[in-house]
């Protein structure tokens, strides 16, 4: 019964997993295919899901580097004092 409810469409993941690099390797292109009319269609939908998660996931890593990066200059200051 878990298995049924966690079905995804194949046209869905397809887009969504094209999204994703789309989105990775060429920017703009993704853009314009997002703003195509085929919104309805579940492939275009997984589309901009995985192009979504893409740069949701790219945001996270340069948060994360500036943490980091932050932590070192503290730490560098710190050894100065």
């Amino acid at each position: 019964m878990i298995d049924e409810e966690l079905q995804i469409d194949p046209d869905y993941q397809k887009g969504f997993n094209s999204g994703y690099i789309v989105a990775k390797e060429d920017p703009a292109l993704f853009d314009q295919l997002v703003k195509s009319k085929n919104e309805h269609h579940s492939f275009f939908q997984g589309m901009k899901a995985g192009g979504k998660e893409y740069i949701k996931e790219k945001f996270k890593d340069e948060l994360q580097r500036d943490r980091e990066q932050r932590d070192r200059i503290k730490g560098k200051e710190r050894e100065k004092e």
